[in-house]
């Protein structure tokens, strides 16, 4: 669930003396306050019942879908860091995580199958200490790597998506997804190689 998988994202903005004002998803919020309150509170958590209708229509929501909007929300809240489950795939998050990855105001510092962590680039303190970015994708399992392969889409990381792909057909060589999308990904690259994957796509999935 939500705790066992926001735990390895929560350790490192911990160990890395991360600081807020933090801007989440509801999705992750919970967590975040049992493991960060009271040195650092939340902007949203998984209780509904705790927030006005109007918050997320014209708050939440908005924020994530409109860049312009968001910037407002920061200039009102300063945020230093960005926290969200990048597993949650309502439009507004989509939208959001693939615009915040573009932004160069922001820096992706961790990334693993379950949470994703942004700060703001020109983060003095954390350049003094060239914090690395932590981007995990030695998992395993099918669905640790397809999550991770759904992040990567359309935010510019071509080749940690590409890598990924492979991992995912090292496990199952007939992955149709994951065919599909390493053959598109390789013939945009003019690798020849795409044509292995997308002769397996046709003979395995059509």
């Amino acid at each position: 669930g939500v705790e066992t998988g926001a735990k390895d994202g929560v350790d490192f903005f911990i160990k890395q003396k991360l600081t807020g004002p933090i801007f989440n998803n509801f999705d992750i919020g919970s967590y975040l306050i049992y493991r960060l309150y009271p040195k650092e509170k939340v902007f949203v958590d998984g209780r509904p019942e705790a927030y006005p209708k109007s918050f997320f229509q014209e708050t939440y929501i908005p924020m994530q879908l409109d860049k312009r909007k968001f910037e407002l929300a920061d200039k009102q809240y300063s945020f230093q860091t960005i926290f969200f489950s990048h597993t949650d795939q309502t439009p507004w998050a989509e939208a959001f995580l693939k615009q915040i990855s573009q932004n160069n105001k922001w820096r992706m510092i961790y990334l693993d199958d379950f949470t994703v962590i942004y700060t703001r680039d020109k983060n003095t303190r954390l350049a003094a200490k060239r914090v690395k970015p932590t981007i995990r994708t030695d998992y395993p399992n099918l669905k640790s790597l397809i999550q991770l392969a759904h992040f990567f889409q359309n935010k510019n990381f071509d080749d940690q998506e590409i890598a990924v792909y492979q991992k995912i057909l090292d496990i199952n060589p007939i992955y149709c997804p994951a065919l599909y999308n390493l053959a598109l990904k390789l013939q945009a690259k003019n690798n020849p190689a795409f044509s292995i994957f997308a002769d397996k796509f046709q003979k395995n999935c059509q």
